[in-house]
């Protein structure tokens, strides 16, 4: 049974095309001028301890984004199930659901 009252709608979901566009694959390759002011040892590790923290960092901006594109989908499935409601519960006021429209009401004398 709709109610008298209408419920505020919700508010519109977000729209973030620039969380459909590619994206370029992280640049994180160490790029150092001149290395021979360290041992050839330490600038290895120092090498790899920054391009792994790159990748880290890349993979948690890209997990950010599908959060966020996810988070964008939903809304839009979830507002397109609550319009079908809608509209269904629109169709369907006033007759019964068997769909046999109802007697006319005979008045008393």
């Amino acid at each position: 049974m709709l109610s008298a009252r209408a419920e505020p709608a919700p508010p519109p979901c977000p729209t973030e095309t620039a969380l459909l566009t590619r994206q370029p694959a992280p640049d994180c390759e160490f790029k150092a001028a001149d290395f021979r002011t360290v041992d050839a040892d330490e600038f290895a590790r120092l090498k790899l301890a920054y391009e792994r923290q790159c990748y880290r960092h890349a993979e948690k901006v890209a997990r950010e984004r599908l959060n966020r594109l996810q988070a964008v989908r939903r809304c839009e499935v979830n507002a397109a199930a609550r319009a079908r409601l809608e509209s269904e519960a629109l169709a369907s006021a006033g007759t019964p659901s068997d769909g046999v429209p109802p007697h006319p009401v005979v008045a008393e004398r």
